[in-house]
């Protein structure tokens, strides 16, 4: 995908994250301030994370629960 972009003109060059914040600072002459942006969730992706987490928990207690009763006792 990088080197469609560079035969296509799009970029001049491939490089990591670290090397264009080194080579913009170089450019300005001071270290660049930056900040990460993330795609918000969908109401379905949130409602799917909500479903998730509390199937866990209700699996986690349902096990926990079979295991106390399941107790083996040694009768001597």
């Amino acid at each position: 995908m990088g080197s469609e972009a560079v035969n296509n003109g799009l970029v001049d060059e491939l490089g990591s994250e670290q090397q264009v914040l080194d080579y913009i600072e170089s450019q300005i002459g001071e270290k660049p301030i930056t900040k990460r942006f993330f795609r918000e969730k969908s109401f379905f992706e949130s409602i799917m994370e909500a479903i998730n987490k509390n199937s866990f928990y209700m699996g986690q207690g349902i096990g926990d629960r079979l295991f106390v009763n399941t107790k083996m006792r040694i009768m001597t």
